[in-house]
């Protein structure tokens, strides 16, 4: 099932944990499966400002390979194209990664970074009841916020699964306009019934998705009859915040 919240929209870096009674959410979400989508959470037109300025910059800077066991890497910010099978989700994939694990060492064009994050890291917080920080290492794992673009062209992310703990609550920022930066392609869900959930057509720029961490997630291919061109930054973009 999916529920649906109507937000006032916030500011970037805004305190969100009073959108809705986070704990009986939070408790729903877990208990039953629901995903919850809060409608026009964060005001479109910074997330677009803060989109263009992404891609502008990292257009820049060479893109590099993921390697989870480079903690120089792990401990950087960088960007890299992920395709074919993910070496640590063990399926099919097409997305443009933007990794941020030094926010301190952002551009000051890419400052609102942060606060795009200080708001899903407070929402994150107020539904668990965890006190993690940005930019702070835990023993339990720590917030890694990143952002992806879906490539017009079949950006896509093959079904998959996580394991509930320390994540708990699964948070997808809508980071790209529906019927403007893209078309087709958004989240899909197996509900606890069985029941299939595709949120493609709720979900937009600045809506937050949030669903029970190991429930079987995709994303649907990205307006797959065009051609790809990664140096468009057109596509369906979004942010995560996972913790490991």
């Amino acid at each position: 099932m999916l529920k649906i919240i109507e937000a006032i929209p916030h500011a970037l870096g805004a305190d969100l944990s009073s959108v809705a009674d986070m704990r009986a959410i939070a408790d729903e979400i877990l208990r039953d499966g629901t995903v919850y989508c809060f409608k026009r959470c964060l005001l479109s037109e910074p997330i677009d400002v803060l989109r263009q300025a992404l891609f502008d910059h990292y257009r820049t800077v060479p893109a590099v390979k993921t390697d989870y066991d480079n903690p120089q890497l792990m401990n950087s910010n960088y960007h890299a194209v992920e395709q074919g099978v993910s070496t640590y989700q063990k399926t099919l994939h097409f997305y443009h990664a933007y990794l941020f694990n030094d926010m301190a060492k952002l551009p000051a064009t890419l400052y609102p970074v942060r606060d795009v994050f200080h708001s899903l890291a407070v929402l994150h917080n107020a539904l668990t009841g965890e006190k993690r920080g940005l930019m702070q290492e835990y023993a339990g794992g720590s917030f890694r916020p990143q952002i992806f673009q879906y490539p017009v062209g079949g950006g896509m992310f093959a079904a998959h699964v996580h394991a509930l703990q320390p994540q708990k609550i699964g948070v997808i920022l809508g980071f790209s306009k529906r019927g403007r930066d893209f078309q087709n392609g958004g989240s899909g869900f197996e509900l606890p019934n069985g029941a299939i959930l595709d949120t493609g057509r709720e979900h937009d720029i600045g809506d937050i998705l949030l669903f029970r961490y190991d429930l079987k997630h995709w994303v649907t291919p990205c307006d797959i009859a065009s051609s790809v061109d990664l140096n468009k930054s057109h596509g369906r973009w979004t942010a995560v915040l996972p913790i490991y």
